[in-house]
């Protein structure tokens, strides 16, 4: 937390992500680079890169909301280069160029990367520029619209926009269609008083908690289904927290039915065969399934995708 608020403070001074980083590794922030003399830069730094340093602090540092604002907006990203999975050095960009009466209003900045950053600033005299101010800021108002959008769930991180095919292209609402239904058979919420074999019905909540924590579908009976966005991974954080909350109160079904055999609750044959030695145990393993459609139903309502039922109440007699 402290370096990043470190490189926020150098990237509003207008130095590059790269070169702010060089700088907090050699033990330097704002204050002790601009109180710096160059021979004491020239001991951590090329000659080039003191340059790029003494030309950045004489500007006016951007204000920290503006620059807190362009990096959560285009999270880190380089809108040009329209993908958040490229780790390169970024900067502060000015459309209009500070010497040409630029401002440090939000407006007016960017986040490049240095490739993109170098054209924006190079001269084309006789063929038109690939890169003009207007079509940054356009780019610019693209990006933040789609990091968004993705950091909601609805649409695939830019960069990685597809068929939805394959769990690199998925959006989180993707994703969330397909674990509903997976989840919506019989094989996973049928009344656990009825259970064919209980062996198999382990097996399946293994395969449920495998499909959330690393995507692969895969049923009871050895089918592979394909794959998908794992949990973890979802850009919606309140989708991935609740999903990560079902995943656990899926491996603690699982766990109170292991215990209640090795505790003689459920006797289970070579088989997969069984009987209830407590009468009490399929009541309170179908309302732990309750619970866990509940909570997923309220991701699902929110994603806009049909809602999933759970085991029904029995009401039968010993």
């Amino acid at each position: 937390m402290k370096q990043s608020l470190l490189i926020k403070n150098l990237l509003a001074a207008g130095l590059d992500s790269s070169l702010a980083e060089k700088a907090i590794e050699k033990d330097f922030n704002l204050s002790t680079l601009r109180n710096a003399t160059k021979k004491s830069l020239k001991q951590h730094f090329e000659d080039w890169e003191i340059q790029r340093i003494q030309d950045a602090l004489q500007r006016k540092p951007v204000p920290d909301d503006i620059v807190e604002k362009l990096i959560e907006c285009c999270d880190w990203s380089c809108c040009l280069c329209w993908d958040i999975n490229r780790q390169v050095p970024i900067i502060i960009h000015h459309l209009v160029e500070h010497a040409k009466g630029g401002t440090n209003a939000y407006d007016n900045l960017v986040i490049l990367c240095l490739n993109h950053h170098g054209l924006a600033h190079s001269k084309w005299e006789i063929s038109r520029h690939p890169a003009p101010a207007d079509y940054i800021k356009k780019r610019k108002s693209e990006f933040e619209k789609a990091i968004a959008e993705f950091k909601l769930g609805i649409r695939a991180a830019p960069g990685r926009e597809g068929d939805t095919s394959t769990p690199r292209t998925q959006t989180d609402i993707d994703a969330l269609k397909r674990i509903a239904g997976f989840l919506n058979r019989p094989a996973v919420f049928r009344p656990f008083s009825i259970e064919g074999n209980m062996s198999d019905f382990l097996a399946e909540m293994s395969n449920v908690i495998l499909a959330l924590n690393a995507g692969r579908l895969k049923t009871r009976e050895g089918d592979e289904l394909g794959d998908i966005k794992p949990i973890s991974e979802f850009s919606n954080p309140q989708w991935r927290e609740r999903m990560e909350l079902v995943r656990d109160q899926f491996d603690t079904l699982r766990a109170r039915v292991e215990v209640a055999i090795r505790q003689g609750e459920l006797t289970i044959h070579n088989d997969g065969f069984y009987f209830f030695e407590n009468r009490e145990l399929p009541d309170e393993i179908d309302a732990m399934r309750r619970t866990i459609v509940s909570m997923l139903n309220v991701v699902l309502y929110q994603a806009g995708i049909p809602e999933i039922r759970g085991p029904k109440k029995e009401n039968y007699r010993w």
